[in-house]
């Protein structure tokens, strides 16, 4: 049973391999795409600002070296925290703040190496604070692009974050996929199990009776069609019905997920809180910290004067083209006169 739009199923029945093999390739291609960006923001910025000042491009060797080394503390925290893993990569707002973060910390990282070592003797701190300010939106502007072709990737079926199968009433089944549709962000419905809604006259023993079949028969279907993670999508309210759902899907190999109530959409970082055995559902996030703040205002400082010393770079170039330009023409009127 599938719930994706009829124009989609061509290329949408991914294989368990397939579903692996589509994870770690977008896994792979987010650390290059970051790296590569990284590496050619520090080229270009140390090549231009040599050619403004200086009127040549400046060893190649060295900003190489530079943008290799601040890619690799760029990309190293994400793949310790798994945030290069497909599921990222879905959304693009989380991404404004992580890369901000990352790259400031970044950069901070590079300063003190930097210091330790002799790795920025050719590269100008005009030209580290031009690289630290285009760096910023040009890490955006490729995790846009990223994000945007997995998710058009997984609306046509070639990207597919996971194999589903849904458990709940048929309304509860129906609701969530019209209020979320999938996969437009890399969920495949393979399957559904509807439980049987019954009339508030029911005893309670009757309740028991058919929750226990419809279980037996969800869980065969589940091991036919082997998903990747069970989604139970009845109320939170539930509490009887979760349970039991919970202890047949524990007996299989797979992730079993609680499904969203409508109070989660309102959210964007909605996260597990843990606090000591206590598990709760942390819907906001504190305020900034002072650390947080203090980083906050070291971007401002720094892009401001990566501005004025771009601005100062351009007018000294024309300054320097101007006085050319003045003594190409006062050389040939003196030849003249003699």
């Amino acid at each position: 049973m599938t719930f994706m739009p009829h124009s989609l199923l061509a290329g949408a029945h991914p294989s368990r391999r397939w579903v692996t093999f589509a994870r770690h390739t977008v896994s792979v291609l987010s650390v290059l795409a970051d790296a590569a960006a990284i590496i050619f923001i520090s080229i270009l910025m140390g090549s231009l600002y040599h050619v403004a000042v200086y009127g040549e491009l400046g060893r190649f060797e060295s900003f190489l070296g530079v943008g290799a080394t601040a890619a690799g503390l760029f990309v190293l925290p994400g793949l310790l925290r798994g945030e290069y893993e497909l599921g990222h990569y879905l959304s693009f707002r989380p991404h404004l703040r992580r890369v901000f973060n990352v790259w400031n910390i970044t950069f901070v990282a590079l300063l003190a190496l930097a210091f330790l070592t002799r790795l920025m003797d050719d590269y100008s701190r005009a030209s580290m604070v031009l690289f630290y300010v285009a760096g910023l939106p040009a890490l955006l502007l490729m995790r846009y692009a990223v994000v945007h072709s997995v998710i058009l990737g997984s609306r046509v079926g070639l990207v597919t974050a996971q194999r589903a199968f849904l458990i709940g009433t048929g309304e509860d089944i129906s609701g969530f996929v019209r209020r979320y549709q999938p996969w437009n962000f890399g969920l495949h419905m393979v399957g559904a199990a509807p439980l049987t809604r019954l009339d508030s006259f029911s005893t309670r023993e009757e309740r028991r009776t058919a929750l226990d079949r419809d279980l037996r028969q969800a869980v065969e279907s589940a091991r036919t069609l082997n998903p990747d993670a069970v989604y139970i999508v009845t109320p939170w309210s539930e509490t009887g019905t979760i349970d039991s759902c919970v202890e047949e899907f524990l007996k299989m190999p797979v992730e079993i997920h609680l499904g969203p109530e409508r109070i989660l959409d309102r959210f964007d970082n909605v996260r597990i809180a843990k606090h000591g055995r206590m598990a709760s559902l942390q819907l906001t996030r504190a305020p900034l910290n002072w650390g947080e703040r203090t980083l906050k205002r070291i971007f401002d400082v720094t892009a401001a004067a990566g501005v004025l010393i771009a601005l100062a770079a351009a007018g000294a170039h024309r300054v320097r083209h101007s006085a050319r330009e003045r003594a190409s023409a006062v050389l040939p009127a003196a030849a003249l006169r003699l």
